[in-house]
């Protein structure tokens, strides 16, 4: 059964909205957002859009029992979550790739996360079942999928602690309510089946997606690096014909002055031969 459930902004851990089952008491809101700070001080333990399991065995009307201490993903421990000096480990990752310890008959309660856009959803059950884990990551999907339709990641970014009590809690109360009394039809709801399937899909596909997009980001980063060296050469190259080009203008222009001083020299040295150096001319008179 789902006991407690929370919407927390990823970026600071802000408590956004919670509900609580009817008639269930308990430090719920203080062991879960324990484990919220946990989340943002380790932020490589659920990537968005992945989920996960914790579990201990810690008493949330407040008596810390101690805990498993143990924790088998990759990303550290979380020592130190719930009442006393409680311990949690994570066992499931939400896709299939189980990893049941034998004590889990003991765990008492579960805090299922499934991590969104901007926004951690989190709920806590008592359930053991692994059929039962799937039916409340069903319940985080529907709420996550009715909350994100209202609200965008920049209107979360700006939200106060607690700003979606009013607007949104009646909904998560309602949802909460009807996974905890439809769980026998749940149970045995072909969508769900088919939501796993679909959601395990969706999480290879963009797997390969990543993959494709980082050989391409290196193909496209070389690519820069050949056009920012082409443009450089381009630049060089136009300066170095911009200088040829002046460089013949003036050569051509000096040409054209030789020519027309080697002219000048000439005339000047025909005058000379004919009239003398003197350039005076004298009209020949003959006698015959």
């Amino acid at each position: 059964m789902l006991l407690y459930s929370v919407i927390a902004r990823s970026s600071d851990g802000a408590i956004l909205v919670e509900a609580t089952t009817a008639g269930v008491e308990g430090n719920h809101p203080q062991v879960t957002n324990q484990l919220v700070q946990k989340l943002i001080s380790n932020p490589s333990l659920i990537a968005t859009g992945n989920r996960k399991t914790f579990a201990n065995s810690v008493d949330l009307n407040g008596n810390g029992n101690g805990g498993s201490g143990k924790y088998n993903n990759s990303g550290g421990d979380l020592d130190g979550i719930g009442g006393g000096d409680i311990e949690m480990k994570g066992f499931w990752n939400g896709w299939g790739a189980e990893e049941i310890y034998d004590d889990s008959e003991s765990m008492e309660y579960f805090f299922h996360v499934q991590r969104g856009e901007s926004v951690y959803l989190i709920c806590i059950s008592d359930d053991t079942d692994g059929q039962q884990h799937r039916i409340n990551y069903s319940f985080l999907l529907n709420v996550q999928k009715e909350f994100t339709l209202k609200y965008t990641p920049n209107k979360i970014i700006k939200l106060n602690a607690y700003g979606l009590e009013k607007q949104f809690k009646q909904t998560l109360n309602n949802m909460m309510h009807h996974c905890n009394t439809n769980r026998s039809s749940l149970g045995h709801d072909t969508k769900t089946s088919q939501l796993n399937t679909e959601v395990e899909s969706i999480k290879n596909i963009m797997e390969m997606n990543i993959d494709i997009i980082m050989k391409n980001e290196t193909s496209i980063t070389a690519m820069i690096n050949t056009t920012d060296d082409l443009l450089d050469e381009s630049m060089v190259f136009k300066k170095r014909g911009n200088k040829l080009k002046r460089v013949m203008k003036r050569r051509t222009l000096m040409y054209k002055l030789i020519l027309v001083g080697f002219g000048l020299l000439t005339i000047y040295l025909l005058f000379v031969q004919i009239c003398g150096f003197d350039l005076t001319c004298k009209e020949d008179h003959g006698y015959y």
